[in-house]
């Protein structure tokens, strides 16, 4: 009887041993450069992601726990469903919210991760804190500091009406900014200009030429293509005055 009972238990844990672990699966949405993409998640939020950007989440899962994680830049609007906590993980840090819009800016060579609250509220954590963002609020984490400041909303969201808004950015932003949008590659030859900040409101119906003619109008600044979607920025020999407001 105990030969059996030994003999029984050990086949027992064996066959538990051999017993295939289920795979957790996984969604991955990617915008590329050039495009934007909606995409509607399980429990009826809305996502809309910028330019190169990806969102991946547990399909199995999602309802359970609804937590994406977000690459790139992302506007929210979540779904409330009798107070379920909804998540969005970035490399900086997590936003948990219930029902809400709001905006993440989490492009890994921007240097920062900013999120930009609409309406409702959110708390965000990580990094030992834990802060509540109220509506028209901003905060950005860099350089391992979290600063809460009062937002520009629609010049945080307007990329999703296809609107872009600028407000004093620094010329290496609008230079990635731009390549994103357009699916182009700029070479900035200039060490000038990369001090500059710039201001402007575009729309996405006006190409990538008719943008740089605006801004080489109002910056000290000349461009030139130099390959197939490739575009060589260099410094004007005489600048004109710059103006750094311009709408088109």
């Amino acid at each position: 009887i105990l030969i059996i009972g030994l003999v029984t238990g050990f086949v027992a844990q064996h066959l538990i041993r051999q017993q295939p672990q289920q795979k957790v699966q996984f969604t991955t949405i990617h915008a590329d450069r050039g495009e934007k993409s909606k995409v509607i998640l399980p429990d009826s939020s809305e996502v809309w992601l910028n330019a190169e950007s990806t969102l991946r989440f547990a399909s199995g899962d999602f309802m359970k726990h609804r937590k994406v994680h977000l690459e790139g830049e992302a506007f929210f609007r979540v779904a409330s469903r009798d107070h379920a906590t909804f998540t969005v993980n970035t490399r900086d840090y997590n936003i948990r919210v219930t029902g809400t819009e709001f905006n993440v800016m989490a492009y890994k060579d921007f240097h920062r991760t900013e999120t930009t609250l609409v309406e409702g509220s959110v708390t965000i954590q990580g990094h030992d804190r834990s802060l509540e963002l109220k509506p028209k609020q901003k905060i950005i984490y860099s350089d391992g500091h979290f600063n809460v400041q009062q937002a520009h909303v629609y010049q945080s969201i307007a990329w999703k009406d296809d609107v872009f808004h600028f407000d004093e950015i620094p010329m290496m932003e609008l230079i990635k900014r731009l390549e994103r949008w357009y699916n182009v590659d700029i070479r900035l030859e200039s060490q000038e200009l990369q001090n500059d900040v710039y201001s402007g409101v575009f729309k996405n119906e006006e190409t990538i030429w008719e943008v740089l003619e605006v801004i080489q109008m109002t910056t000290p600044m000349t461009y030139q293509k130099s390959g197939f979607r490739e575009i060589t920025i260099t410094h004007k020999s005489n600048p004109k005055p710059k103006e750094h407001e311009t709408k088109s």
